[in-house]
């Protein structure tokens, strides 16, 4: 029933880079986005904060703001990737980690943030989209 494929070979692709930022509303807008993150114990981790040209964008540590210094270009392969990092503490229990953009210039605005750190301190790391609820 179907025509004759001819020569079936494998050939070479490359795979596109994930873009790790949430994309966001035009310009003129204000987001808010929160996240909760659970450390069985006091752990440091290097914070690599991403963003774009020309948003005000502040990030916060269970209601903390972070300084997180100058954002440089980065050569990721998408466009407008600016990126600064900074070491952070977790505390012991569930921590917030939340930011807040305003888009003033180039849209749609765009936000990430990527934990980084050795395994034995990310995997015992637990992750939820809502605030945790007292027992």
């Amino acid at each position: 029933y179907w025509n004759d494929p001819g020569e079936v070979r494998w050939r070479e692709a490359n795979i596109a880079e994930l873009d790790t930022r949430v994309i966001l509303g035009g310009g003129g807008q204000v987001w808010y986005a929160a996240a909760w993150v659970f450390a069985p114990a006091a752990t440091e981790l290097e914070f690599e904060f991403q963003g774009h040209p020309q948003p005000f964008l502040r990030w916060f540590l269970n209601g903390e703001k972070i300084e997180t210094g100058k954002y440089a270009d980065v050569p990721s392969g998408h466009d407008n990737c600016l990126m600064a990092s900074k070491t952070v503490q977790l505390r012991q229990g569930w921590n917030q980690i939340m930011f807040r953009i305003y888009c003033c210039g180039y849209s749609p605005s765009r936000a990430g943030l990527v934990l980084k750190g050795s395994p034995d301190k990310l995997w015992p790391l637990k992750l939820s989209a809502e605030p945790p609820q007292p027992k």
